[in-house]
């Protein structure tokens, strides 16, 4: 920029505003990687296909591949294939990703409700927390 110019405040804000934007979608684009790099592509799909429904305003989608995310960390929990030190907080681990299933699932068009932005909202940031906390907890797959 040549010097004796400045940017707009309205410009500078836009500006701050998309690069926050941006750092917010790639932490999250992060956890898909993180998911192949564990071996679960399945997942990794999932929550991508989440994500990408979620940026097209598609709630309704957002919350199904959520809900199947969710069933995913649930499902290595149950297989044994998440080591945490305590057996109670692996328990409790187990009893939150059920919770936030059957949650994820109240808010899909199959059991007979619908999900708006809001309930889009949880279901990915329960999702995508729980990938997060779990797979750092991941035995060798």
């Amino acid at each position: 920029m040549t010097e004796g110019y400045s940017l707009p405040d309205k410009v500078k804000m836009s500006v701050s505003t998309e690069r926050e934007a941006l750092e917010r979608i790639g932490r999250n684009v992060e956890v898909i990687g993180l998911l192949y790099n564990a071996g679960l592509s399945n997942v990794a799909m999932d929550l991508a296909e989440s994500l990408r429904r979620f940026y097209m305003s598609d709630y309704e989608g957002t919350i199904k591949f959520a809900r199947k995310v969710v069933e995913g960390m649930k499902k290595l929990v149950e297989e044994g294939k998440v080591s945490i030190a305590s057996e109670n907080r692996l328990k409790l681990l187990h009893d939150y990703l059920s919770k936030a299933y059957q949650l994820i699932s109240n808010f899909g068009e199959h059991s007979g409700t619908y999900g708006f932005m809001p309930e889009a909202i949880l279901s990915k940031d329960i999702a995508l927390s729980a990938c997060r906390y779990v797979i750092s907890y991941l035995e060798s797959l």
